[in-house]
């Protein structure tokens, strides 16, 4: 295909010029009135050849020329000659001939009709013959003028037509190069455009991607189901077979969170990370692409990786872990895929951070960190029912209360029972089991602890471990001085105790106050001699 087809079109047309003016014999149009002078000619020389016969004939016969018809030579020959000047511009050398000419044929009149040369009044020195033959030579010379002035007028126009064709073929050039200068700048706007118009594309399609993930992050609570529909959508973006996020803890450098779509472990992933493949991203925040080529880095990676991308995710300027997506379906991943990954991840892990940190807000207490009173009673529901639609589930809850709390504030300040507070909950967060138990503020001074399928006797080995645990350690205060601390738990257990929610919390609570009753810094199981 022509890159620039109309300039080359012109610059056609104007080589086209240039050979006709310079290698062409040009035709040229002789105006017609030309051509009629040069008849003319023509017939006064037959008009002087019939004179010639009119003189020449009797005088070899020995009899009379016959006048009417010598007169009708001579009128034919003089309008002939008459005529010259009203056809077209004669030079001065055809004028002086056609005179000359004229001269001649009217002397000739007079001495062949009338008997008389007009011109003079004695008797003419040359015959005749003379003067016709003089006529006829005028009239040749007439006719060599006329052509060498046609000639010439032939010549002139020649060259004016190949200096028109010369200007015109220089014009058409410029005019070509003009035109390809217009076509490049249109190219080259063209093609701005077009790259324009993808970049437009990509920025629609992350645009589409990060609306779409937002709409996903408010109808979603699970982190995990959400991070995985990050990496889908990623793998969209920059069109790649698998994708994974790791999510490292800062102090101990492992992996707190995993999710993935190719078939990678978690285990497989802790190798890799130590590896090295992924330090240039968490310590210096930047991208790593490694190519088909690149056959030593790649060795690092899973089995089947043949190419791959990683970004950091960041969030409040700290490098939280990293998201890479794996094997590109046509080439390799490039500078474009980078730019629109680097741009998705830090939305998409922005948004999703502040979600889980409007999450955390939302479901922890603001000093201790556990789960809030909201949090407890929601999970509290939904353990319960899942013990009544597995009957051979059990539950059991316990209540923790700080013991002499108030004495604690009054004779250390209340920034100390806050420090009491914090240290009792890292404590309960220790001794449980961090997947499938859960400790929450219940309020005040107040802890509870759900312990999903555990029965009533492992339920109070958990209780006596933890207030041993907490009567032992103790606590310091800013000042320095040791604050002992005790806590009563009370302990409840479905079935054996309760069969709903509430009927659970106040079993928990009316052992927590027996406790607390007899003695305080003990622990105690729900029995309905409690009541009495």
């Amino acid at each position: 295909m022509v890159r620039y087809p109309v300039s080359m079109v012109v610059f056609a047309l104007g080589f086209v010029s240039f050979v006709l003016a310079g290698a062409m014999h040009l035709p040229v149009r002789v105006p017609i009135e030309r051509y009629a002078f040069s008849e003319k000619i023509s017939a006064l020389q037959d008009d002087l050849e019939a004179v010639r016969t009119v003189i020449t004939v009797p005088r070899f016969t020995g009899s009379q020329p016959d006048r009417d018809a010598t007169r009708d030579v001579f009128t034919r020959a003089t309008a002939t000659v008459g005529s010259f000047g009203r056809l077209v511009p004669v030079s001065p050398e055809t004028e002086a001939l056609a005179r000359e000419v004229r001269e001649i044929v009217a002397r000739l009149e007079g001495l062949v009709v009338f008997g008389k040369d007009p011109g003079v009044s004695h008797e003419p020195a040359d015959s005749p013959e003379t003067m016709l033959q003089e006529a006829l030579v005028s009239v040749r010379a007439m006719k060599e003028a006329e052509a060498r002035i046609a000639r010439e007028a032939i010549e002139s126009e020649r060259s004016n037509s190949r200096f028109l064709l010369f200007v015109w073929g220089g014009i058409v050039l410029l005019a070509g190069a003009g035109s390809m200068r217009i076509e490049r700048r249109l190219h080259a706007e063209r093609n701005r455009m077009e790259l324009d118009y993808i970049r437009m594309q990509r920025t629609v399609r992350e645009l589409s991607m990060l609306s779409e993930m937002m709409g996903y992050i408010n109808s979603e609570v699970e982190p995990d189901r959400i991070l995985e529909s990050m990496v889908v959508r990623a793998q969209e973006l920059v069109r790649s077979e698998a994708g994974l996020i790791l999510l490292v803890d800062p102090l101990r450098k492992d992996i707190s969170r995993f999710v993935s779509t190719a078939p990678v472990s978690q285990q497989l992933s802790e190798v890799w990370l130590r590896s090295g493949i992924f330090d240039e991203v968490l310590d210096g925040s930047a991208p790593v692409r490694i190519a088909r080529s690149e056959e030593d880095r790649l060795s690092a990676c899973p089995r089947g990786t043949r190419n791959l991308i990683s970004v950091p995710l960041i969030s409040e300027n700290q490098v939280h872990g990293v998201m890479a997506l794996l094997n590109k379906r046509e080439g390799d991943f490039l500078q474009e895929d980078e730019d629109t990954l680097i741009n998705y991840a830090f939305h998409a892990y922005q948004a999703i951070h502040l979600h889980a940190e409007i999450t955390r807000m939302a479901t922890t207490d603001g000093l201790t960190g556990l789960f809030n009173h909201r949090v407890f009673q929601e999970r509290l529901k939904t353990e319960v029912a899942r013990h009544v639609r597995y009957s051979r589930s059990p539950l059991s809850l316990l209540m923790v209360d700080i013991d002499h709390f108030k004495s604690i504030n009054d004779n250390h300040g209340h920034q100390a029972g806050d420090k009491v507070l914090k240290g009792i909950a890292a404590t309960l967060d220790r001794m449980i089991r961090g997947i499938v138990d859960v400790a929450a503020r219940y309020g005040g001074e107040e802890f509870v602890i759900i312990l999903p399928e555990t029965r009533a006797s492992d339920a109070m080995i958990v209780s006596e471990r933890i207030r041993e645990k907490i009567a032992r350690d103790g606590f310091i205060s800013d000042d320095g001085d040791r604050i002992e601390v005790t806590v009563s738990i009370g302990m409840a257990n479905c079935p054996d105790d309760a069969r709903d929610k509430d009927d659970l919390i106040r079993c928990a609570d009316t052992a927590l106050y027996w406790a607390k009753k007899n003695g305080r810094n003990r622990s105690a199981r729900y029995e309905s001699s409690m009541l009495t």
